[in-house]
């Protein structure tokens, strides 16, 4: 029950395809090897892959039952496709759900202030077989039945090792969007140094197109971020707040 109307959620995870290489095969060394433009080509895919077989789910036994009818139904996906998923940031599912790439800008740092020349789209993603998936899902309108999505690339072992009182010593690099300047704040804290709430990299993206829209007090929160789209402006736009949480690693401290 959110907001006083019922919403339903169905949860799923976007997961390595065969043949590729599992998210748990990840060496801490390959690291600065990773391509993040791969990263997110690959992710698109997969998320891709997760969001239409729900669809198609939703299609075919959901919307008949009838506590459903009618209802909000809202998807949660995580991503978990690939050694390193988490440095997607948010760039797949932008391009899946909105089919925006990235805005074309040019920083003018002797003023501290970034101005937006225009903003670059992306129809479709080519597979390695060359079989071409769509991307914009939310905003062709072919999925009326999907009210919204939830998504975090930082609900992971390292949220859990965040919010506990391990005393094992560790320290966290994270990333967090800096609203007053022109790059994220790049920090490694220590584990008794650093601070992250449950809902902290908690994503909800609404669905213009919804037949059923999300009601607007759903995970109002301070460190939940909702994004939606502007046809009139052609973008997506959010509720970030300042020091909002784009990623995590964690790093456990062996001493000698």
């Amino acid at each position: 029950m959110m907001g006083g109307s019922k919403t339903y959620i169905e949860a799923t995870t976007a997961n390595h395809a065969q043949g590729t290489d599992p998210e748990w095969g990840a060496k801490i060394g390959d690291l600065g090897k990773v391509d993040k433009d791969e990263v997110v080509k690959h992710s698109s895919i997969r998320l891709a892959n997760a969001l239409i077989s729900k669809s198609k789910k939703y299609e075919r036994s959901y919307k008949h039952l009838v506590h459903i009818k009618g209802k909000p139904f809202v998807l949660a996906i995580a991503p978990f496709e690939q050694p390193f998923f988490w440095t997607q940031n948010d760039n797949a599912i932008c391009q899946v759900l909105y089919g925006y790439k990235k805005p074309i800008f040019k920083d003018i740092p002797e003023e501290n202030r970034r101005e937006i020349l225009g903003h670059e789209y992306i129809d479709f993603i080519e597979k390695p077989n060359g079989a071409e998936v769509p991307m914009g899902y939310f905003t062709n309108g072919e999925m009326p039945e999907i009210s919204a999505v939830i998504f975090s690339n930082t609900a992971t072992f390292g949220k859990v090792r965040a919010l506990s009182k391990d005393p094992c010593p560790m320290v966290f690099e994270h990333l967090r969007y800096n609203k007053k300047g022109l790059t994220a704040h790049h920090r490694v804290t220590p584990k008794n140094g650093y601070v992250e709430t449950l809902l902290e990299g908690l994503h909800v993206y609404h669905n213009p197109t919804a037949r059923h829209p999300l009601d607007e007090k759903f995970l109002q929160d301070n460190d939940v971020t909702h994004h939606w789209y502007s046809f009139e402006d052609g973008f997506p736009f959010d509720d970030a707040k300042d020091e909002a949480l784009i990623q995590r690693m964690t790093i456990g401290v062996r001493p000698e």
